[in-house]
């Protein structure tokens, strides 16, 4: 299972839309040390605008801090069909499609871009 997005993925952000994800983590705690370790022989080839890729767990956390009502569900599909993972904002007693995903991971990012672009 994938844990992480990709640097691809994480490019598809408008520059905005970068800040604010990094506000979040800031203000989560997620700094450069506490990802990275202390100073040393690592930091010099980390980006400066990125402090890591969104995993699963920080966007489920984003999420969450965004009041997001999401429905999270699991198509469980047998071969050659893939199973996929559904991710649904309620809005206003309304179900918004955001992504139908083969991967937790990629479903959980479309929903954190869409809110992003709020």
């Amino acid at each position: 299972m994938k844990q992480h997005i990709t640097e691809e993925q994480y490019n598809e952000l408008s520059e905005n839309q970068k800040k604010t994800w990094e506000k979040s983590m800031r203000n989560k705690g997620y700094t450069m040390e506490k990802v990275y370790g202390p100073p040393g022989q690592y930091w010099p080839f980390i980006p400066d605008s990125i402090l890591n890729f969104p995993s699963i767990g920080e966007m489920i956390e984003f999420l969450d801090r965004e009041d997001a009502m999401l429905d999270i569900s699991r198509e469980i599909n047998k071969k050659p069909f893939a199973s996929v993972w559904h991710i649904d904002l309620i809005e206003k007693k309304n179900l918004k499609s955001l992504a139908v995903k083969p991967e937790l991971c990629d479903a959980l990012w479309e929903a954190v871009k869409e809110i992003l672009e709020k």
